[in-house]
């Protein structure tokens, strides 16, 4: 874990920035064993490894509250799961959620891995950049950082009731690219 998290941190970060690193660099090694080793014939291999991704999305120029958040993948999970995936459950979603967000620093990992585990169990995705930003805020900015997880999680279900409701009103609509 160190060879591939150590060269990614300055030498001066805290240790909430360090705690938060490796933390998502166990989630994402974690998330990597358990996927199937085979890719789909058409599919070419990335060249891109998961650390090179979340340090690529820590730098990018794209503000931190327009990447999708753990909210919203949870919401994902209920609203639209991997292909031949059983949907998460909206109470679990919604009770692990609220879980997540009372937990102090650093209780928020103790459940975390779990929910991440779940989302990955469903094939939905984690945006490692966005989680990685917003672990390193916990600790002292807890409450905006859950605020943004329950209000993506609800918005992005509101929409996805308010298409479905849209798609059985008139079923010659179809649902945008």
């Amino acid at each position: 874990m160190h060879a591939v998290v150590a060269p990614l941190l300055s030498a001066s970060v805290t240790q909430e920035h360090e705690y938060a690193h490796y933390a998502v660099a166990a989630m994402i090694a974690a998330s990597v064993r358990d996927r199937t080793n085979v890719e789909p014939p058409d599919v070419e291999p990335a060249n891109v490894t998961d650390a090179e991704e979340v340090a690529a999305a820590a730098d990018a120029d794209i503000t931190p509250h327009s990447r999708p958040n753990l909210g919203q993948s949870l919401a994902w999970a209920v609203c639209r799961p991997g292909l031949g995936r059983r949907a998460m459950n909206r109470a679990t979603a919604e009770k692990r959620l609220h879980l997540l967000v009372r937990q102090g620093y650093p209780g928020v990992y103790q459940h975390l891995a779990g929910v991440v585990r779940h989302l990955g169990a469903v094939e939905v995705q984690v945006n490692w950049g966005q989680l990685l930003d917003d672990l390193c805020q916990w600790r002292y900015r807890r409450d905006q950082v859950a605020k943004r997880w329950l209000q993506s999680y609800y918005r992005t279900l509101h929409e996805a009731d308010r298409r479905a409701e849209q798609q059985k009103d008139n079923p010659s609509l179809e649902e945008p690219a």
